[in-house]
C-alpha cells in the first residue's frame, strides 16, 4: 500500500526555472503572435490564384486526357431485359 500515488507528492513539485509573472506574460504574447503571423502567412499563400503565364506542361497533359465520349457512357448492363443470366441453366429441385 505505499508504493500507491500520494496527492500531497504533486504539490512539492518545483519548476526548475524561475519565471516571473512579467516575463510569462511577454513570452505567452510573443507565442500568440508568432502563430498568429505564421496562420496569416499560410493563408494568404492559399488565397493566391495561380498565375496564367500561358499553357504550360499540367495544361497541356489536361487537355489531352479529357474524355473523348463527350458524356456517352455505353451501356454496362447487356443482360437489363433478362434478371438472371443463369435462370435458363439451373432448375431449382425444391420448386
Amino acid at each position: 500500500m505505499d508504493d500507491q500515488f500520494k496527492p500531497s507528492n504533486v504539490s512539492r513539485f518545483k519548476f526548475p526555472i524561475k519565471i516571473g509573472a512579467r516575463a510569462l506574460i511577454i513570452i505567452g504574447v510573443i507565442a500568440v503572435l508568432l502563430v498568429a503571423a505564421g496562420g496569416y502567412w499560410y493563408w494568404s499563400k492559399s488565397k493566391q490564384a495561380p498565375s496564367e503565364e500561358g499553357s504550360s506542361l499540367g495544361s497541356e497533359i489536361f487537355d489531352k486526357t479529357q474524355n473523348s465520349l463527350g458524356g456517352q457512357v455505353p451501356d454496362t448492363n447487356p443482360f437489363k431485359d433478362q434478371k438472371n443470366p443463369l435462370d435458363s441453366l439451373y432448375q431449382n429441385p425444391f420448386e
